[in-house]
């Protein structure tokens, strides 16, 4: 990420990433890191689905939820597709929370 934030937030940069289940933990603790108070997680970290206000994660930092979606994407490509594996179910559960706030 910081590489990223170095090279003026390039669209075109994509970092070397060693490892995507360390890519999928850093992940979501930034992602819930950045949740509103209203969004707690259950015992076995689904994110709440309901409640209030989510514009702080919608807008938060410099470039917005757009620094989510871009490590995402990133994320995403280190999976090979079609897969079942730990790393790719995380993957889609991120992009699954992130488009459920994307449309609220």
């Amino acid at each position: 990420m910081v590489l990223w934030l170095q090279k003026h937030r390039s669209v075109r940069f994509t970092p070397k990433i060693s490892s995507p289940t360390l890519l999928a933990e850093s992940w979501w603790a930034w992602w819930r890191a950045n949740q509103p108070k209203w969004r707690t997680q259950s015992p076995d970290g689904v994110l709440q689905t309901s409640g209030g206000d989510v514009s702080n994660v919608r807008i938060g930092g410099q470039t917005g939820i757009f620094e989510f979606v871009m490590v995402l994407a990133w994320w995403g490509a280190l999976i090979p597709h079609p897969s079942e594996t730990v790393d790719a179910l995380q993957w889609r559960d991120a992009v699954v929370d992130v488009t459920y706030i994307l449309s609220i």
